[in-house]
């Protein structure tokens, strides 16, 4: 589904700095893989060029992305606006600024559809946007159809994100730290419903975070990236129970637990 060749980006403001260097990974069909490192590591450097959002203008890049076979660095814009939405969507880090704060949320859902499939009627356009606000768990939809974001919480926030997300059925779903603005409980509510998604629709889904908690729930395989190299790549088990490299192992220690005295 996604491969990432040798990856390089220098923002052309730090030309003396790689962001990413040399990043090569694999996502086959219908896997969740992790990217987890501490803030500056280059996760959602990589994320973003891997989903066309990192404007060309500003970046050096070498390498290859592809995603189901086609290369998204070498691609025009026109036809990355395309993919975009289509067979990849990203869900963001803080709903409340990924939403337009003055346009009610069901037609913010409705985008990727109006957008590239013009041709569906504004009818069959809501029926879409209620059936994907249903599969992101949310309810009495009708009523939240007709919200403006700031009357939501965070987490119906960021699950409408994620119906907005999945309406078209991505092959490819980024969820760039999609919990770290939300409570405990609704991220275990959001991880559910990730799993979920990924079960049942089949979707690839490439999770960036530095909650290792969280990716060890959620996660098939887990790269592990610093200073923006990858120190460790292996499954989630091998990563979580048998590390081999000390940044990682210095990561696992700080997770909390009940039985470490601070």
């Amino acid at each position: 589904m996604l491969e990432v060749k040798d990856l390089r980006i220098k923002f052309i403001s730090r030309p003396d700095k790689y962001a990413v260097d040399g990043v090569s990974f694999e996502i086959n069909d219908g896997e969740i893989l992790g990217l987890v490192g501490e803030s500056g590591s280059g996760k959602s450097v990589t994320a973003m060029t891997i989903s066309g959002l990192l404007q060309k203008s500003l970046i050096e890049f070498e390498g290859n992305v592809l995603v189901g076979g086609k290369e998204m660095l070498a691609t025009d814009r026109e036809d990355i606006h395309e993919m975009q939405g289509t067979d990849i969507a990203v869900v963001f880090q803080e709903p409340m600024t990924a939403l337009d704060p003055v346009m009610k949320v069901g037609p913010q859902v409705e985008e990727a559809i109006r957008i590239h499939y013009p041709e569906i009627s504004a009818e069959e356009r809501k029926k879409m946007a209620l059936d994907a606000m249903k599969q992101a768990e949310l309810y009495d939809v009708e009523n939240v159809y007709e919200k403006y974001p700031h009357t939501l919480s965070g987490g119906m926030l960021q699950r409408i994100c994620i119906a907005a997300a999945i309406i078209s059925k991505p092959k490819l779903l980024i969820a760039d730290e999609p919990t770290t603005a939300l409570d405990v409980t609704t991220q275990s509510h959001i991880i559910a419903l990730l799993k979920k998604i990924n079960k049942e629709q089949g979707t690839t889904i490439l999770f960036i975070s530095h909650n290792l908690a969280v990716v060890h729930a959620l996660c098939d395989k887990v790269i592990v990236m610093q200073r923006g190299k990858i120190v460790e790549n292996g499954s989630a088990d091998e990563v979580f129970n048998n590390p081999k490299n000390d940044y990682t192992k210095n990561l696992l220690a700080s997770i909390p637990s009940r039985d470490k005295r601070y």
